[in-house]
């Protein structure tokens, strides 16, 4: 598990990017908070590209609307990420199917927009 308090964001404390990116990369499950204006972050983006499970708050259902059908593991409270991270922990096979149902996911919805947008492109 890895923890950093910083005094603000993007703060001389901070975390630099290539130990940002090491952590990230190397982390199971990424904690994504809401943005600070919007419940939308990329913090969700950054976790879908390394492979990490993603768990999100889901303010207002917010990505149940902008991802219908979404593999996201959702809370309202933080208190909740301790017990999924513990339960899926304990079984390595659920994990890793949370996973490759991520990573597929992701995938997919990446192909759709790429398609859509070339759709968009090609017919201008």
């Amino acid at each position: 598990m890895h923890i950093k308090f910083t005094s603000k964001f993007n703060s001389k404390d901070s975390l630099k990017i290539n130990e940002y990116s090491d952590v990230i990369n190397d982390s199971k499950f990424l904690l994504c908070p809401n943005g600070y204006f919007h419940p939308e972050t990329y913090r969700l983006y950054e976790a879908l590209e390394c492979g990490s499970i993603p768990i999100v708050e889901n303010l207002y259902d917010y990505y149940d609307r902008l991802f219908p059908n979404n593999p996201l593991l959702k809370i309202k409270f933080w208190k909740e990420a301790r017990e999924i991270i513990l339960s899926m922990n304990n079984d390595n096979k659920k994990l890793i199917e949370q996973s490759n149902i991520c990573k597929n996911w992701w995938g997919d919805i990446k192909k759709k927009y790429q398609e859509n947008f070339k759709l968009v492109i090609d017919n201008g």
